[in-house]
C-alpha cells in the first residue's frame, strides 16, 4: 500500500471558487516559522539520519558473516514457475490492499481501487507529500467520484490499516507460540503493538460517539503531532478535522468495516504466503520452517512496515532473528536469500503495476482532453 495522508486530518479537495490570496500583500506573520520550530524541525531530521544510520550499522554487523555467495546461488536457482507464483501472490496481496477503497467509496469498483492505490504507491516513492494524494484525486476527478467521499475513503481504509497492522503480532505470536517456543520478550513486544491497536480503537470510538469526545482526541493528538513536526501542523487544525472526521466515521465506517477489515486481515494472509512460498523457493524445506512459523515473523514485525520503504532492512533483520533461531544458522544463507526475493517481489510488482496504470491513466486523460478541450 501507499502511504496516505494523516488519518486524523483527511484531504479536501480545493475550492476553485475560493479567490486566490493577494500576492502583493506579501507574507503573512504567521507564515514564518519561530526559531524553535526550526530547531525542533532540525532535531526531527538529525535523529531521522542518526536512526537511519544506527540500523545500517546493525545491519552490516548481523549480515556481515552470511555467505552472500550462497544467497546469490539460491537467487540463481529461481525458476520461471516460482517467480510466477510469486507475481500472483503479490497482485492478489495488491488488490486485497486496494479492496477497503472500494468498500469506502460509494461507486468505485475494485479494479479501480488497484489502479488508484498503486499508483499513488509509486508517485510516493519518487516525489515528496502530498504528491500521492495529486495523483489520487486526479484519478478519483477523472472517473466522475465525488472527492469529498473519496478522501473520506483513502483517511478511512489508512485508519482501518493502523489497526489491523497493530494487532497483527497478537497474531503472530499466537502462530509462533502453536509451532515453536516464544519469550517473554517476544510477548511483550506483541502485547504492546496490541495495546496500542486497542487505544487506537478506543480513540476511533471515542471520537465517533460524541463531539465532546472528538475535540478531546483530536486536540490531544494534534499536540503531540505538532511537536513531531513542528510548524507543519497545529493542534487547533487536528481538533476542527477530528470534528469533521466525527461526520465521516458515523456515515461510511459504521456500515464497511467487517468487510475492509477482512480485506486487510486477508492481505497479510497472502503476504505471509508469500514470503513462505519466496522461503520455500530459497531452499529452506517446509519441513525445517513451516508456512505457519513464518507467517507468525511476519506479523510480530508487521508494525516495522510504518517506517520508511516498509521497514526495509529492519523488518528484514527481526524476521532473519526469528527464523534463524528456529532453523539454524546452517540455513541462515537460504533464510537471507528468500527474504531477498521477497522484497524484489513487493517493490518490484507494484512498482511496474503503478508505472503502467500511471501510463494508461495519462494517456486516457489525454485522449479525453482532446475530445473535449473544456474538460
Amino acid at each position: 500500500m501507499s502511504r496516505p495522508p494523516d488519518p486524523a486530518e483527511p484531504a479536501e479537495p480545493a475550492d476553485p471558487a475560493e479567490p486566490a490570496e493577494d500576492a502583493a500583500a506579501g507574507p503573512r506573520e504567521d507564515a514564518a516559522p519561530s526559531a524553535t520550530a526550526s530547531r525542533r524541525r532540525l532535531a526531527v531530521r538529525l535523529a531521522r539520519w542518526a536512526l537511519l544510520l544506527a540500523s545500517v550499522v546493525v545491519l552490516w554487523l548481523i549480515f556481515r558473516d552470511v555467505d552472500w555467495s550462497s544467497v546469490g546461488s539460491a537467487l540463481a536457482k529461481l525458476t520461471w514457475s516460482a517467480a510466477a507464483v510469486l507475481v500472483a501472490l503479490t497482485v492478489l496481496r495488491q488488490f486485497l490492499a486496494a479492496a477497503p477503497l472500494s468498500v469506502f467509496i460509494p461507486g468505485l469498483s475494485r479494479w479501480r481501487a488497484l489502479r488508484n492505490d498503486t499508483a499513488a504507491a509509486v508517485v510516493a516513492t519518487v516525489a515528496p507529500p502530498p504528491s500521492d494524494i495529486a495523483i489520487r484525486l486526479a484519478m478519483f476527478r477523472s472517473w466522475g467520484t465525488d472527492l469529498v467521499q473519496a478522501t473520506s475513503g483513502v483517511s478511512l481504509t489508512t485508519l482501518l490499516f493502523y489497526v489491523v497492522r497493530l494487532a497483527a503480532p497478537g497474531i503472530g505470536l499466537l502462530l509462533l507460540l502453536a509451532t515453536t517456543r516464544t519469550d517473554a520478550s517476544t510477548a511483550a513486544v506483541a502485547a504492546i503493538s496490541v495495546l496500542a491497536a486497542a487505544l487506537l480503537v478506543g480513540a476511533i470510538a471515542l471520537v465517533g460517539r460524541s463531539e465532546r469526545g472528538a475535540t478531546w482526541v483530536g486536540r490531544g493528538a494534534g499536540r503531540v503531532a505538532s511537536r513531531v513536526r513542528p510548524g507543519s501542523v497545529t493542534a487547533e487544525s487536528w481538533e476542527a478535522a477530528a470534528r469533521r472526521f466525527r461526520i465521516v466515521l458515523n456515515r461510511q465506517l459504521s456500515s464497511g468495516w467487517l468487510p475492509a477489515t477482512g480485506y486487510l486481515v486477508a492481505m497479510m494472509a497472502a503476504e505471509s504466503a508469500l514470503l513462505a512460498a519466496a522461503i520455500a523457493f530459497a531452499g529452506v524445506p517446509t519441513d525445517v520452517l513451516s508456512v505457519f512459523l513464518v507467517a507468525g515473523a511476519l506479523l510480530l514485525t508487521y508494525p516495522l512496515t510504518m517506517l520508511p520503504m516498509m521497514g526495509l532492512g529492519i523488518m528484514d533483520l527481526a524476521i532473519y532473528t526469528i527464523l534463524v533461531r528456529d532453523a539454524g544458522a546452517q540455513w541462515g544463507s537460504a533464510i537471507v536469500a528468500g527474504l531477498v526475493i521477497w522484497r524484489l517481489a513487493t517493490m518490484a510488482v507494484p512498482l511496474v503495476m503503478g508505472l503502467v496504470f500511471l501510463a494508461t491513466h495519462s494517456s486516457r486523460s489525454s485522449a479525453a482532453r482532446l475530445r473535449d478541450p473544456a474538460t
